[in-house]
């Protein structure tokens, strides 16, 4: 099993040490930002990113909620749980109708915490996806990059070629969103325009074929206004 990645950004820099020194002893990998005008270039630079993110409320310059929506449009994905020294409900339902999995009022137990962010761990990530080689596996399905084949135990699904481009990138951003224009891409169309409806009609075709044993919407999913991600959900 791979270690899951925490982001702890907060100004408080005895908070996150001790939070990290804590989550750290619980085989979670840790990163820590000052403050929120860090994202950009911290996404930019790191190589694997967070499973899930524990953001301060009340921090210098811009705070805990702005980057709430800043990331819930960036990394819609990432679950993002909310710290805070304050406790009013207009706060709270404005962070979870924001995006936020959670929000925890400090002082908070860190064992509760703990609790807490295993719990979205288990509800966002699943353990299910494997890469081995070449092969890709997801949910109960195989994708294989160099024969681009896709099978389901002993039975292989065929895929035109754009399919195949298709499943390529989307298995290679597993769990992240790809973009229309990246897809279109992907398929050679060089002309993309946002009104472009070419790339739905692809995908709609691939999601009906992994129809065959569970709802297609546990695989294929789409971010209105953005593009899509294959993600397997139990």
């Amino acid at each position: 099993m791979n270690q899951k990645k925490l982001l702890i950004i907060d100004d408080d820099a005895l908070l996150q040490t001790y939070l990290t020194s804590f989550f750290e002893k619980k085989n979670y990998l840790c990163d820590q930002l000052e403050g929120g005008e860090y994202l950009k270039s911290y996404f930019a630079s790191t190589k694997k990113k967070p499973n899930l993110i524990l953001l301060d409320v009340i921090m210098s310059g811009k705070n805990g909620f702005y980057w709430l929506e800043w990331l819930a449009k960036k990394y819609p994905l990432i679950p993002v749980i909310m710290l805070t020294g304050e406790n009013k409900k207009k706060d709270r339902l404005f962070a979870l109708g924001s995006g936020a999995v959670d929000y925890i009022s400090k002082p908070f137990d860190t064992e509760e915490l703990l609790l807490r962010v295993e719990i979205m761990m288990r509800l966002h990530h699943s353990d299910t996806e494997e890469k081995k080689g070449d092969k890709f596996s997801f949910g109960s399905y195989c994708y294989d990059f160099n024969s681009k084949k896709l099978h389901n135990g002993q039975r292989y699904l065929h895929l035109t070629e754009n399919e195949k481009h298709l499943f390529s990138i989307l298995c290679e951003n597993y769990g992240e969103i790809v973009t229309r224009e990246a897809l279109n891409e992907a398929i050679g169309v060089k002309d993309y325009h946002p009104l472009d409806r070419r790339i739905d009609v692809h995908i709609s075709r691939l999601r009906n074929k992994l129809e065959d044993i569970t709802e297609k919407s546990k695989y294929v999913h789409v971010v209105r206004n953005n593009g899509y991600f294959l993600k397997y959900f139990p």
